[in-house]
């Protein structure tokens, strides 16, 4: 059996009985780059070929935070223009090779289960695993967008809003250092809404560190949640009132939502900001704002 990176080469292996044994003294491996060949006068189970490949696999167990300094330590992004968590969850261990910076800290992030973003003063940010329950920005409401009353308006013509099973993922894979992956399926969500699979690349260091962080992407993600388009507002339409609120909105940002409709009442819902575009004209500036509402419903001790 031939076995490159982990991966079966070979399909199958015959034995034949009447044959006599050869030593195998060499291996022609053709046009291509070989860190290390090695050949065994035996089959070998599965186990001891991994073992066998994580021993050379470049790692450093350390904490996502540490990790994150260490790649941008080879950039030239000012320490000033770098936040990271200060009690971070995730512990890391493999590099990948090859990578580029932003590939390996996305990878970093995934290990860290918190969001990795550029903020409005241009610091790139990385946020801890329950960032959504420990920031006041993320659970407490910063402002009300509504199509009536008290609060930034916003256009109401072109918005919709939607129970969206799209999102959910209720079969969650994570992959840890050495090829490993541990999984988490909610089975009444399968049941009620169908499989939908989720497979997240990580650096972290053991299976149950990646188990911890299944479980929770699953609690975050096995129902459907409300769901509304982007919507628009202008600032020009109340300076005095909007600018204020629409220029000092962050990504994270949890705000309200209130529609109100013909007919029934009116919808309130709170959303944590995905996205900010401004989009600006001669004599008009628009601020599309977009939300989500999968971060919301926890109760926070």
């Amino acid at each position: 059996q031939v076995y490159q990176n982990l991966r079966l080469l070979t399909a199958a292996s015959t034995t034949s009985t009447g044959a006599t044994p050869q030593t195998i003294r060499g291996v022609n491996v053709g046009v291509s780059r070989q860190q290390e060949v090695a050949t065994f006068d035996r089959l070998l189970t599965v186990e001891e070929i991994t073992l066998l490949y994580n021993t050379h696999i470049a790692r450093l167990t350390e904490t996502t935070t540490a990790r994150m300094n260490r790649i941008t330590a080879t950039t030239d992004i000012p320490a000033a223009w770098q936040s990271y968590p200060a009690s971070p969850y995730g512990t890391v261990a493999e590099f990948k090779s090859g990578n580029g910076v932003v590939p390996e800290m996305q990878l970093v992030a995934n290990s860290e289960g918190g969001p990795l973003l550029v903020d409005r003063n241009g610091v790139l940010v990385l946020k801890d695993r329950y960032w959504w329950a420990s920031e006041t920005r993320s659970n407490t409401s910063q402002m009300t967008f509504t199509d009536t009353g008290v609060g930034v308006e916003y256009s109401a013509v072109p918005v919709t809003y939607t129970v969206n099973a799209d999102q959910v993922r209720n079969d969650i894979t994570v992959e840890f250092t050495g090829g490993g992956s541990v999984n988490a399926v909610d089975s009444a969500s399968v049941a009620s809404v169908g499989a939908a699979a989720e497979t997240l690349p990580t650096l972290l260091a053991s299976p149950s560190d990646a188990s911890t962080l299944a479980e929770m992407r699953l609690s975050l993600y096995d129902s459907a949640k409300f769901a509304v388009s982007p919507f628009m507002s202008k600032g020009q339409q109340d300076p005095t009132y909007n600018w204020p609120r629409l220029l000092g909105l962050e990504l994270l940002d949890r705000v309200t939502f209130k529609r109100t409709p013909a007919v029934g009442s009116a919808v309130v819902k709170d959303l944590l900001v995905q996205s900010i575009e401004h989009r600006v004209t001669p004599g008009e500036w628009q601020t599309v704002v977009n939300g989500s509402a999968r971060y919301t419903n926890w109760f926070i001790l």
